[in-house]
């Protein structure tokens, strides 16, 4: 069972706690609310995977929300959900009153490029690339001009690590976590 955690104002609450209640003024719209979201799974043996049912929740901006639960109970599809890194079999997301379904793909990469920020569990560096070409691809699909991905990263290598290290497994964890954007 997902359980999310709600930090508002300094109050934490399992229920639903509404902008009224902390301010005293009518919530505004969420900023990301799911309404009866689904995700299932075919899987090449047969039987499908039931990986969320029927989710609604609403955030508001300025909510610190945490999805809590064991393993399997399907925090991480959730949060592909809500980063648009996947879709929902059924349900639907709407992210600041717009609904996301609809969306095309070169849409939902916009979103995930301006409005989302990802850190992910396994940090997804690109073992061909060096660490200076791993630091530099945010800001790439950012549209910031070489020289000054080149500069950015490259101060970044230096003062994280320590120097320009040739490929991301020279690193230690803590610093892939983290980059200079």
């Amino acid at each position: 069972m997902l359980e999310a955690l709600r930090f508002v104002d300094q109050r934490v609450s399992t229920t639903t706690v509404e902008m009224t209640d902390v301010i005293g003024a009518e919530p505004p719209v969420p900023l990301i609310e799911l309404r009866a979201v689904s995700r299932t799974y075919e899987t090449a043996s047969g039987p499908r995977v039931e990986a969320l049912r029927d989710v609604s929740i609403k955030i508001r901006a300025g909510e610190f929300v945490a999805i809590v639960g064991q393993s399997g109970s399907g925090k991480t599809t959730l949060l592909n959900l809500v980063g648009c890194l996947d879709q929902p079999t059924c349900g639907e997301y709407l992210l600041d009153g717009h609904s996301v379904g609809g969306l095309d793909p070169d849409e939902l990469s916009r979103l995930r490029g301006e409005v989302f920020g990802f850190v992910f569990q396994q940090y997804n560096l690109i073992a061909s690339a060096t660490a200076q070409e791993n630091v530099e691809l945010p800001g790439l699909y950012s549209g910031v001009r070489a020289p000054e991905r080149i500069r950015c990263a490259s101060a970044y290598l230096i003062a994280r690590i320590g120097g320009l290290r040739n490929f991301p497994a020279a690193s230690s964890s803590a610093p892939r976590l983290r980059e200079p954007w």
